[in-house]
């Protein structure tokens, strides 16, 4: 559990970067030290599209289509997840800023949710590279090679516009999470910039 830094305070805390670049593990890693449950904008897409309302059809349809930066779309299920008591005190925010409208967006839709808390926001950096090289490990189906470039194509292509506004929510830092480091490393150095005894 939290020994300073974030103790007894809301918190969120951003976890951004390419695809292979450690978001996943680094972020149940950081949920769990920090006691705050780890939210995934994919992973309440997945939820929705099995219940049958309209925002679960909508949410359906949004895997059929791709459609990954509808904003409107986004905004419904993501006030529909903050709804949820165990995001009040504080949360991960794992794979978050991924396209324009949801960084600009991003303190808005806090507002509307009643969950304005300080934001820091941790990038992940890694050789695209190397992203694929561990993507294509990874074996999933939609893990191809022609799959995983137009992902790493679309992340980078307006990389700057996004973490220009990302700097503008809180304290931002850069990770440096390539193969040459451990998980633990990379862990231990998020802890510290976000103030983690």
């Amino acid at each position: 559990m939290v020994e300073a830094g974030l103790a007894g305070q809301g918190q969120i805390v951003v976890l951004t970067g390419p695809e292979g670049s450690g978001k996943t593990t680094q972020g149940k890693i950081l949920a769990d030290k920090l006691g705050f449950p780890k939210v995934t904008m994919g992973d309440v897409f997945r939820e929705l599209r099995e219940q049958n309302t309209d925002l679960g059809r909508k949410s359906k349809k949004l895997f059929e289509d791709h459609a990954y930066s509808n904003i409107d779309l986004y905004r419904e299920a993501f006030i529909w997840r903050m709804q949820r008591d165990d995001v009040k005190k504080g949360f991960v925010f794992e794979g978050g800023f991924r396209f324009t409208d949801e960084v600009t967006n991003f303190d808005q839709l806090l507002k509307e949710t009643n969950n304005v808390m300080p934001i820091k926001v941790i990038y992940l950096r890694i050789a695209g590279w190397q992203g694929a090289e561990r993507l294509l490990k990874r074996g999933r189906e939609d893990d191809t090679q022609e799959g995983i470039l137009a992902r790493l194509t679309n992340h980078y292509h307006d990389l700057g516009t996004r973490m220009l506004e990302a700097r503008k929510k809180g304290p931002f830092f850069i990770v440096l999470a390539d193969n040459n480091r451990t998980e633990e490393a990379i862990s231990q150095e998020i802890m510290e910039k976000i103030d983690i005894k």
